[in-house]
């Protein structure tokens, strides 16, 4: 019996929560999500502290993403806590903790208006701007500190 994959899951290291909602947005980008938007919500709320929130075409379209999302962490060393609405497909919600997912129809994602209530926690990085081409991009500094964590 081959035991290379159960010892390759074992060895990966768990990437923290910032680098995980970046994947995520590249995985959601690749699987042709629409209006993709990464929130910084760890000094507005308790529950987590990164919040992705993407559409989709149509319930498969929305379902394919959250399991491309679940197998995807796992692979990076995190385990998925809950997830809500999966078999309705309309809104998919996938908890990591500290990281949550929200994976809309786009009516439903109107209907609900989530992006309204984090507007003021849009991540302003290089890095999130290469998958939410409406993510403001802060002006690169001279400074060599390597502070990327700013929103």
């Amino acid at each position: 019996m081959d035991n290379t994959l159960a010892t390759q899951e074992t060895t990966t290291t768990s990437i923290d929560s910032r680098e995980l909602a970046l994947k995520i947005c590249e995985w959601v980008h690749d699987k042709k999500g629409r209006n993709l938007r990464l929130y910084s919500v760890a000094e507005a709320c308790s529950y987590a502290d990164y919040i992705v929130i993407c559409s989709g075409t149509s319930d498969r379209h929305i379902s394919a993403m959250a399991d491309d999302i679940k197998v995807s962490a796992k692979k990076f060393g995190r385990t998925l806590i809950g997830t809500e609405g999966a078999n309705q497909g309309h809104w998919v919600l996938l908890d990591f903790g500290d990281l949550v997912v929200h994976l809309f129809y786009e009516p439903v994602r109107e209907y609900y208006e989530l992006d309204r209530l984090w507007s003021d926690h849009r991540v302003s990085t290089q890095d999130a701007s290469k998958y939410d081409a409406s993510a403001p991009v802060l002006e690169e500094d001279d400074d060599d500190d390597d502070d990327d964590d700013e929103y």
